[in-house]
This record gives C-alpha cells, sequence and structure tokens, in this order.
C-alpha cells in the first residue's frame, strides 16, 4: 500500500511488475461555453500520459477562491462569477496508482451579468470598452440595491440613434419597455445623445401617473454640456400637466429645479455639468441631489402627470420647450434613498469614467 498526497492507492504485484507511470499533463484542460451568468460552462480533461488508466476530477475557481460544489466537467455561472475580475478557471486532477497530478484551464476573465448581455445585444454594441462599461455598471447597480428600483435605465452609448433608444433595465423593442422614440433633430456620437434645440427630444413613453407610486419616484440625467439655455425648463427631463401634476427636472444657467408631483424645488448653483436628480420618498418633501450630495429639499404634494416623459424637451399640456445640451444618461426610477442616490452616482460616474466622458 502506497500513499500519495490524501490519497491511498493499494498496488498489485501485476501493476508493480508492469513499470506504470504517474499521470502528466500535456495539453491544459480547456473551458468552453457562454461568458454570460446562468450559462453552462464545460471543461475538457486536457491531454495526458500515464498508465494505468487515469481517473479524473474537477474543482472551479473564482480567481483565486475555490467554489464550493462545484467538482464535476460542467459549472453553470452565478451572479457572483459577474465581473472582469471573476478569473473563472478549472483545476483538472488526474490520478491513478502511481500519483496524481494537476493542471488548470485557460482562464475566462470577462463574465457578463444577464441583464447587461441582453442590452448589449439589442443594441448590438460591439465596442470591448461599452460593453464592459455597461457590465459593471449593471453589477454595481445591483450590488448597491438599486437595481429593482429602476423603471428606465438610457446608457446612451454606440453613437447611433439606434444603438442609443434602448433601455438597458428591459432591452425590448416595445413602448412598454420604454425605449426612445427619437424625434426631430439631433446628433447620436461618442458623448451621447443631443437635441438640436429647435424640435429634437426622446419620448420614453413612460406615462409617470400609470407607472410610478405619487410617493415614491425619481428621475435625473448626467450631462457634460456648459450651454447656457435661456428656454423654460431648459435641459429638461419629464413631463408636466400643471403645478400639481408635475415630473421634471430642469437646470438654468444659475438654477437647478425641480417639480416632482408638487411645488417647485430649486437650488441656486452655476454648475451646468455633471449628474442631476431628483428623488421623492414621502407624500409631503422631495429632494435635490448633484453628483450624489444633497443640495435641497422641499415640500411637494399634488399628484403625477398623465403625459408621456420627454427627454431633451419638456412635455406640457398645451406645448413644450427644447434644449441642446447632451446627455450622457438618464434614468427614472422609484424613489430612492440619500445612500442609494450617491451610491447610484458612484455607479453611473465610474461608467463615465470606462467610456472616458466623465465630468
Amino acid at each position: 500500500m502506497i500513499g500519495y498526497g490524501n490519497s491511498v492507492f493499494l498496488r498489485t504485484a501485476w501493476e508493480v511488475s508492469s513499470g506504470g507511470t504517474p499521470p502528466a499533463n500535456t495539453v491544459a484542460p480547456v473551458i468552453s461555453g457562454t461568458q454570460v451568468v446562468g450559462s453552462t460552462l464545460t471543461s475538457t480533461t486536457g491531454t495526458w500520459t500515464g498508465t494505468p488508466v487515469i481517473v479524473y476530477t474537477y474543482q472551479w475557481f473564482r480567481g483565486a477562491t475555490l467554489i464550493g460544489g462545484a467538482t464535476s466537467s460542467t459549472y453553470v455561472l452565478v451572479q457572483a462569477d459577474a465581473g472582469n475580475a471573476s478569473n473563472i478557471t478549472c483545476k483538472v486532477t488526474g490520478t491513478n496508482a502511481f500519483g496524481n497530478a494537476t493542471a488548470t484551464s485557460n482562464t475566462l476573465a470577462q463574465i457578463f451579468d444577464f441583464d447587461a448581455q441582453a442590452f448589449i445585444t439589442s443594441a448590438t454594441i460591439t465596442d470591448t470598452t461599452q460593453k464592459a462599461a455597461t457590465n459593471s455598471l449593471t453589477i454595481d447597480l445591483k450590488g448597491y440595491s438599486v437595481w429593482t428600483k429602476m423603471k428606465a435605465l438610457y446608457p446612451f452609448i454606440g453613437s447611433t440613434a439606434t444603438t442609443m433608444k434602448w433601455n438597458l433595465k428591459d432591452p425590448r423593442d416595445l413602448d412598454a419597455a420604454y425605449r426612445l422614440l427619437f424625434i426631430g433633430g439631433g446628433t447620436w456620437d461618442a458623448n451621447g445623445y443631443r437635441p438640436n434645440g429647435s424640435n429634437g427630444y426622446a419620448d420614453t413613453r413612460f406615462v409617470p401617473s400609470t407607472i410610478l407610486n405619487v410617493n415614491s419616484n425619481s428621475l435625473g440625467y448626467y450631462t457634460g454640456s456648459n450651454i447656457v439655455e435661456t428656454d423654460l425648463d431648459p435641459i429638461p427631463i419629464g413631463s408636466l400637466n400643471s403645478a400639481s401634476q408635475a415630473f421634471i427636472l430642469g437646470k438654468t444657467n444659475t438654477t437647478f429645479i425641480s417639480r416632482v408631483n408638487g411645488n417647485l424645488v430649486s437650488f441656486l448653483t452655476t454648475a451646468m455639468r455633471g449628474f442631476f436628480s431628483a428623488s421623492k420618498q414621502t407624500s409631503t418633501l422631495t429632494d435635490l441631489y448633484v453628483n450624489g450630495a444633497q443640495v435641497a429639499t422641499g415640500n411637494s404634494g399634488g399628484t403625477l402627470p398623465n403625459l408621456n416623459t420627454w427627454i431633451g424637451a419638456l412635455q406640457i399640456g398645451s406645448g413644450y420647450g427644447f434644449v441642446k445640451n447632451d446627455f450622457r444618461f438618464a434614468y427614472i426610477s422609484d424613489g430612492l434613498t440619500d445612500t442609494e442616490v450617491a451610491n447610484f452616482y458612484t455607479a453611473v460616474q465610474a461608467f463615465q469614467t470606462t467610456l472616458g466622458r466623465q465630468v
């Protein structure tokens, strides 16, 4: 009886006389499969020498961490694997009566979140940087527990109207999925979507009164433009029936304003660029945020409008005002806490930084 590591083997007289050899790997194992959460990966054994017959065992790893229970030739990717630093590998151990050896497979360094991949597929995003940025953004929002509150997320990537219309939260080509319908003139490039300021806007097909809770709602946008608007409620996102039926966010050259189903809430600032957002979590108050930090809070009440939400122009009952600042990100969601808004900004800023269009 001879021991090898934690294994014990009984060697017969025939094996001793036959001059067997321990396992040796000559070609490393290979992992195959779709690199998306929920997909099944499969590892080959690789190529080995050694006699007598070799028995193979498997162990999957996430980076240097052993994945508990992942001991077969197949492995189903989970959310913990998503990201650019997952580094999924499989170690195959070959064992016979004369010893054992371990070989490590190729590394899968980029595992895509299921929802991120669905968006990438729908929007036909091929740029590797944009794909990685979208993947990280989705993973971050889920990690911050913000994802479930989102109704619409518009990353504005791909440099064309066709690629920028998609809602990351629900990337179906349907009005019910709130994909954008671009109307009028504008430009679509690496810095996002820029309406022309005269007749251009994006219709979300999102009706606040039928989708959001009157006491829990939020909206916002990220812009890199520094254009001073003169029209009513410039850089708007939202819709408005009246002062008591409003869901808007805007920025003049001196004032950041919001009417989230109620009274006007404003904050004096000359900042024109960055991440501007508003959130309502109670029946009485709306908070304003610039780059994740709360800057103002004010009374609000009333009801939500029954008009579609627009990006780039304010839809109101009898008219609208157009803008020409760019939109590098926009969202609509349930109400967010101060912490959630701060974390949301962190995720969006990381997204913009990866794309090289941060401010």
